[in-house]
C-alpha cells in the first residue's frame, strides 16, 4: 500500500531453490542470474515498462503488459499503484505475460466520484473486467497487502479464473494494522495526514521495508509524481475509511470473506516479511488456519513489500511456485 500522510510517513501497500532444480527447459540457477541482472537494472532506474490504457466498465485504466506466455496478474496495495511491482515485471516477463493494472481509484487509473466503487467486492469485479479487456479467461494472481485481500475476494468470486494464487503480506487475516492507517480513518485528521511530499514518500518506503538500500531518489520521485496527482486524496481516504477504524481493520470486512475462504481450491503460496510493520506477521497464523493447504515462505530481514526489498529472491520464489 502507498498511503498519503503529512506529518506521519506514507508507506506502500506492499524457498530459495537449489541451482540444479529445473523449471521447464531453464534451470533456476540460470533464472536466478537473469533476475539478479534485471533487479540491478531496476534499482538503478526502474523497469523499462510502457504505460498502456484501456477502458474497464467505463473507467480509463492504466496498466502494464510485458512478456508472453501464461498470464500473471500483479495486484498492488491500498493507495499504491503498478510501480510497487517495478522490480518484478521484467524478471517474470521472461516466462509469462505479466499484467499490472492500477486498480480503480489508484495510480493513474480513473478516480470515481462514487466511492462505493472502491469496495472490496467492486474491486474484485473491476479486476475481472480488466482481464476481460485483455482476453484473459484464467491467470495466476499475485497480490500484495490490499491487493492480497482483493485477490482473495477475486478467487472466491471467480474461481474459474484463478490458476494459482500468491499472497504477499496480504490484508484479510487480522485487525492489527499500522497506526498511520488507523489515524487516517478519523475525520479532519485524515485529511491533514493525507498530504504527500517527497520526504514522506521516502519515509513511507522506509516504514514498509526493513532494509532500505533499494530506496533511490529516482524511485521516490516516481512514487511521488503519482501521489501528488490532483484528485488522489479523496478516493484514497474513502478506501481507508471503508475498511479501517481507529481500532483496526473492520470485522465486517474480514468476517464475510474469511467465511468463504474454504471454497478456494487454487494452489496458494503465502509470503510474509518477518519484520512487516504494516500488517504484522502474526496475521500469518490465521492465514494458515483458513488456508491450510497453502505453502508458506517467510522472508527474513524483510518488511511489508518483499517484492521490492528482495526482488531477486522474490522473483525466483514466485517463478518456482508458478512453474
Amino acid at each position: 500500500m502507498l498511503e498519503s500522510v503529512g506529518s506521519l510517513p506514507r508507506f506502500p501497500d506492499i524457498l530459495t531453490p537449489t541451482s540444479n532444480t529445473y523449471v521447464g527447459a531453464r534451470s533456476l540457477g540460470e533464472l536466478a542470474q537473469f533476475v539478479y541482472n534485471v533487479g540491478a537494472d531496476c534499482r538503478k532506474g526502474g523497469a523499462h515498462v510502457e504505460d498502456r490504457y484501456t477502458v474497464v466498465q467505463g473507467y480509463k485504466t492504466r496498466y502494464w503488459d510485458e512478456g508472453t506466455g501464461y498470464p500473471v496478474v500483479l495486484v498492488h496495495g491500498l493507495g499504491s499503484c503498478a510501480e510497487s511491482w517495478l522490480f518484478n515485471v521484467e524478471g517474470l516477463a521472461q516466462r509469462y505475460r505479466v499484467l499490472v493494472p492500477d486498480l480503480l481509484g489508484f495510480g493513474r487509473s480513473d478516480k470515481p466520484t462514487d466511492h462505493r466503487e472502491l469496495s472490496l467486492t467492486r474491486s474484485s469485479r473491476f479486476l475481472a473486467g480488466f482481464l476481460e479487456t485483455q482476453g484473459v479467461r484464467k491467470a495466476h494472481l499475485v497480490g500484495n497487502s490490499m491487493g492480497g485481500i482483493v485477490s482473495l475476494q477475486f478467487a472466491v468470486d471467480y474461481p474459474q479464473m484463478v490458476n494459482k494464487l500468491v499472497l504477499v503480506d496480504p490484508a484479510g487475516f487480522g485487525r492489527d494494522v499500522h497506526i498511520t492507517l488507523r489515524l487516517q480513518s478519523l475525520p479532519v485528521l485524515g485529511e491533514i495526514l493525507a498530504t504527500p511530499s517527497r520526504r514522506n514518500t521516502r519515509l513511507s518506503l522506509q516504514i514498509a521495508s526493513y532494509q532500505h538500500g533499494f530506496i533511490t531518489a529516482e524511485l521516490v520521485e516516481r512514487f511521488y509524481e503519482i501521489a501528488r496527482q490532483p484528485g488522489m486524496k479523496a478516493p484514497y481516504l474513502a478506501a481507508v475509511r471503508q475498511g479501517i477504524t481507529l481500532g483496526g481493520v473492520k470485522r465486517q470486512i474480514l468476517e464475510p470473506l474469511q467465511a468463504r475462504l474454504s471454497t478456494i481450491t487454487a494452489p496458494t503460496l503465502l509470503i510474509w516479511g518477518r519484520h512487516d510493520q504494516v500488517l504484522p506477521i502474526g496475521h500469518l497464523k490465521m492465514a494458515k488456519e483458513l488456508l491450510p493447504h497453502a505453502q508458506v515462505h517467510i522472508f527474513e530481514d524483510c518488511g511489508h513489500i518483499p517484492q521490492m526489498e528482495k526482488p531477486d529472491e522474490f522473483n525466483r520464489l514466485v517463478m518456482q511456485f508458478l512453474a
